[in-house]
């Protein structure tokens, strides 16, 4: 039988904790991570961490009530009763009574459904929010100095290698969006493990040490709440709840004094029931007792050199060496000699109440916090807070229009005896049922034998409430407007949609815009810890973006040489800002024969004109590829008309007696042409043949189509294939149309040639071709002046000389 004190082999076991990490600058006086401290110095920090524990007691309640409470709506729990004085919740249950602090109570009424429109809103907010990574670029701090360059260069080159081993854009992004909407705070704590089964061995065969970031919410963490920001805030607390005998294996120099069940230093076993209530199968009240018994709390503390001004530290050091003690020559007191050992800041860990070890490192250093929205303080403010009233509402009005149902139903009233009564009921209602009666008194109608109530009916105007609170009033509230979902009035354009979704997103902006910041400090500080880290040697070899090896050599990685920043939005983009990436990119590929194809769409046409300021334009192959567009949807969902045997038999009769009517008259015999598939959908005679056949033709080359053709169930692709085919024949009426426009315009061409005249040279007079040859620019003597060629020779008898 396994033990408390056993050692687990599963996945984590040899996963140690990152402050076993070795820290080649830290001071080893009190032994590795100050395990070894003096009593006073544990015990100085041990009642800091009281102290700070103890601040925004109530304020902590509100903060870590609501937080518990959105995500309980979010996992379909919504019937959540808090007190806020006392810090408890109770969940109703129907027909039960709740608490709702002094002394009162209130009664739970029957039907309490939850009609969970909360989580499909989130949903609508998360997909923008994780569809594109962060865009962060390293730049160098000074960019004349070839060093800098470097360094910038070297990290750009890491956080490839980074993303492999943490997946940012599958894991860490979709967490921070997740505390964004539901916790309001997002705290990154980026630091090194050293774990065998996640990473392998190093060089020495021992568990390899790598970078890595956890995610935590408001009720996982604990700040100043009235602070402005977190570089004025002096502490941070971290809460991680681990298996008792996990927490033994990371921490076995203490493991004899670490109890299962334990909350953190200082903190409170409310605060601890509420965290440990989001991970339970249960989504109700949190369990106690037993059913905790085997999770202890580990709490890491960061706390700032500013801290150590409290003067519950100001007593004398009673363990100081000869060496301990200040420029002007007077003893260390505890918060010089913590001021001393932890220069930058402290960071300490403990196991429930027990300290484990402590090191010095600033918090600036391995912390980032993010707010989806800016506040004056460091609490609230989640995108899906404002929503909670709306699932409130809408649930109380679908829990209404139940009762309405379920209570309403008309009644129907009988009268006769029991025994007819007995008979009726008993009789199940099926069709052409008959029931007997007994005969009724003569002066009783057969109308008043059984009387029913008229049918229940919700108030007018309560079904359009309720879609009301569904759509139009939790999509204004949360800012999920139907464009993000890709759902929109179907008669707007394509434009107008689009700049629909553009504005939409633009309303994430902010948040957006606080998750690329948290993207870059956890990089930089990732490249930073890796120049310390000794697994990776003085160089590794990561997979760039374009799939090359980069060559990456990590001492180059130095604080204050480089910073990262957002470099490219990615998300959402001003029509401003699209429309100078537009001009460059047909400035690039204007010169080029690919490029100007881009000029050969009608889409692209529209979009360069919306973006330029001249939506307004009428551009007739848009305006004919819109309408095609519309027309392929429908094409797809059909298939082709096929001719039916029926028309085919009578075709053949008449081919053949049109055959032997033309043979008897001596005639050819006429073509077999018999009826042809033919699309669902026919293109009118007016139509831009042109442009809509090139439409059809650019469908049946995109991904779309070889998509629904090969990819699917084998009756969803024999769909596919004959909308496909519907498509052909379509166009192909299409191009059959452009042919006859074209002859008609030939022959048209043909009637109105001008009549043309020959003339004969020979036949015209000397004179007359004479004019011909001038015309052609042929120079000759003139007719007089010519000789014949059968002239007879000057002097010959019976001629006369001229």
């Amino acid at each position: 039988m396994k033990t408390e004190t056993e050692i687990p082999q599963g996945e984590f076991a040899d996963e140690s904790s990152p402050e076993q990490v070795a820290q080649p600058d830290d001071p080893q006086e009190y032994g590795e991570n100050n395990r070894k401290l003096p009593d006073s110095l544990r015990l100085a920090l041990d009642g800091l961490v009281k102290k700070f524990q103890a601040r925004d007691m109530y304020d902590r309640r509100i903060e870590v009530l609501t937080d518990r409470i959105l995500r309980f709506y979010d996992d379909g729990v919504q019937h959540v009763y808090p007190n806020y004085g006392t810090g408890v919740y109770q969940i109703g249950a129907a027909g039960g009574y709740v608490n709702i602090g002094n002394g009162m109570q209130i009664e739970c009424p029957e039907f309490m459904g939850a009609y969970n429109i909360f989580r499909s809103r989130r949903r609508s907010l998360d997909a923008p929010l994780t569809q594109n990574p962060p865009g962060v670029d390293f730049v160098p701090d000074r960019p004349a100095q070839p060093e800098d360059i470097e360094a910038a260069e070297t990290a750009e080159g890491y956080r490839h290698f980074f993303d492999q081993n943490n997946n940012f854009s599958k894991n860490v992004q979709p967490k921070i969006s997740r505390m964004f909407e539901l916790s309001g705070r997002c705290v990154a704590w980026t630091h090194n493990i050293a774990s065998k089964s996640r990473f392998g061995d190093n060089n020495q065969g021992e568990p390899r040490n790598m970078e890595v970031v956890n995610i935590y919410g408001t009720i996982e963490s604990k700040v100043p709440i009235a602070c402005h920001s977190f570089e004025n805030a002096p502490y941070v607390f971290l809460y991680d709840d681990l298996d008792v005998l996990l927490a033994k294996a990371q921490n076995d120099w203490i493991k004899d004094k670490i109890t299962a069940g334990e909350a953190g230093l200082g903190e409170s076993d409310w605060e601890r029931y509420a965290r440990l209530g989001i991970r339970q199968a249960k989504k109700g009240e949190y369990l106690t007792g037993l059913a905790l018994s085997y999770l202890v709390t580990e709490m890491n503390v960061f706390l700032r050199p500013s801290a150590f001004w409290d003067k519950s530290v100001d007593e004398p050091y009673a363990e100081a060496k000869e060496d301990d003690v200040t420029e002007d020559g007077k003893q260390f007191t505890i918060a010089d000699k913590l001021r001393q050992i932890f220069p930058e800041g402290c960071h300490i860990k403990y196991i429930g109440k027990t300290y484990s070890e402590s090191w010095n490192e600033s918090p600036d250093d391995v912390l980032d916090i993010g707010f989806p929205v800016e506040r004056d303080g460091m609490s609230g403010g989640a995108l899906m807070e404002p929503m909670k009233v709306v699932q409130d509402t809408f649930n109380d009005y679908m829990n209404a229009k139940r009762q309405n149902y379920e209570t309403g139903w008309s009644a129907r009233f009988f009268f006769g005896s029991d025994t007819d009564y007995q008979a009726i009921t008993d009789v199940r209602s099926r069709p052409n049922n008959f029931i007997l009666l007994k005969e009724k008194s003569p002066d009783m109608k057969m109308e008043q034998i059984i009387q029913s109530e008229p049918p229940s009916e919700p108030p007018p105007g309560f079904d359009a409430a309720i879609e009301e609170l569904r759509g139009p009033i939790s999509q204004d509230i949360t800012g999920a407007l139907p464009a993000l979902q890709g759902t929109s009035n179907h008669e707007t354009t394509a434009a107008q949609q689009s700049m629909d979704r553009s504005q939409a997103m633009g309303m994430l902006g902010p948040a957006w815009a606080n998750i690329q910041r948290m993207a870059a400090g956890i990089y930089k500080k990732a490249a930073l810890l890796a120049s310390k880290n000794p697994d990776h040697g003085s160089e590794i070899v990561v997979v760039g973006g374009d799939g090359k090896n980069i060559s990456v050599k990590l001492e180059k990685l130095q604080k204050g040489k480089f910073h990262a920043h957002v470099s490219d939005s990615s998300f959402p983009e001003t029509t401003t800002a699209l429309r100078a990436n537009l001009q460059e990119l047909l400035k690039l590929a204007g010169p080029s024969p690919i490029g100007q194809t881009i000029f050969q769409s009608p889409d692209n046409w529209e979009q360069i004109l919306e973006l330029n300021g001249n939506p307004d334009l009428v551009l007739t192959p848009a305006l004919a590829y819109k309408k095609q567009t519309r027309e392929l949807e429908i094409l797809l969902r059909e298939p082709p008309i096929i001719p039916t045997p029926e028309e085919i038999d009578a075709y053949n009769a008449q081919h053949a007696a049109q055959t032997i009517q033309a043979v008897t008259a001596g005639m050819p015999p006429p073509p077999y042409q018999p009826p042809v598939p033919e699309p669902s959908l026919k293109p009118e005679k007016d139509d831009y043949h042109q442009w809509e056949s090139e439409k059809c033709k650019e469908y049946l080359s995109s991904e779309d189509c070889w998509i629904r053709q090969n990819v699917g169930e084998e009756q969803m692709i024999e769909q596919a294939k004959a909308g496909v085919m519907n498509v052909r024949l379509h166009k192909a009426l299409h191009d059959q149309f452009m042919a006859e426009e074209a002859m008609a315009k030939a022959q048209a061409m043909q009637q109105i040639k001008p009549p043309s005249e020959s003339i004969n040279f020979k036949d015209e007079d000397p004179a007359g071709r004479q004019a011909m040859n001038n015309q052609a620019g042929i120079k000759e003597a003139a007719p007089e002046a010519q000789v014949g060629k059968k002239a007879a020779a000057p002097g010959t008898p019976g001629t006369g000389t001229v």
